[in-house]
């Protein structure tokens, strides 16, 4: 993974400095995870723990390095995959 910043121009960062594809964004009592290059929400919860999960996940290289395809959003509200709602898979 390369340490680039996305914004309307990609700069190379100063040393020690933090990816930026991710932020964390408080709305009310949701928190949310933002994809900044491609406009988008990936996640929502009122659980800042496990935001900060999944937040530190993605940064790791966990998910698409800040290009996360919408076609794997599109099933979700928008705000993206809610992490609070309990999923029950049968086999």
């Amino acid at each position: 993974m390369g340490y680039w910043r996305l914004s309307q121009t990609l700069e190379r960062p100063r040393l020690g400095e933090p990816l930026l594809m991710y932020k964390i964004k408080r709305h009310g009592p949701n928190v949310r995870i933002y994809e900044e290059a491609t406009d988008q929400y990936v996640a929502t919860s009122r659980s800042i723990a496990k935001i900060k999960r999944l937040h530190k996940n993605l940064i790791a290289g966990g998910g698409f390095q800040g290009q996360t395809p919408s076609f794997l959003l599109s099933g979700c509200h928008k705000y993206g995959i809610d992490l609070d709602r309990n999923k029950r898979v049968t086999s």
